[in-house]
């Protein structure tokens, strides 16, 4: 018998639901690749080109499960 006994999530914390989603990313997404490779509609991209004339619009992100978290960080940091 094995198991792991941790400690419950805070009870105010509410979690993702993505039992609606499609399996694939949003059209107007930019897609944050597990190399850190961004994307834009299939296209190549960075914060900086990607925002380059674009008004204070919000900016959607899927990140891939395994992308590291120190390269979201500095993407959301750069498109702001």
């Amino acid at each position: 018998m094995a198991g792991t006994v941790a400690p419950p999530l805070d009870p105010g914390l509410t979690l993702v639901d993505t039992s609606g989603l499609e399996g694939r990313e949003p059209p107007d997404a930019l897609v944050l690749r597990r190399d850190g490779t961004l994307s834009f509609r299939g296209v190549p991209t960075d914060p900086v080109t990607h925002m380059a004339g674009r008004e204070d619009a919000p900016v959607r992100i899927v990140p891939d499960r395994d992308v590291p978290a120190l390269r979201l960080i500095e993407v959301t940091g750069a498109l702001r």
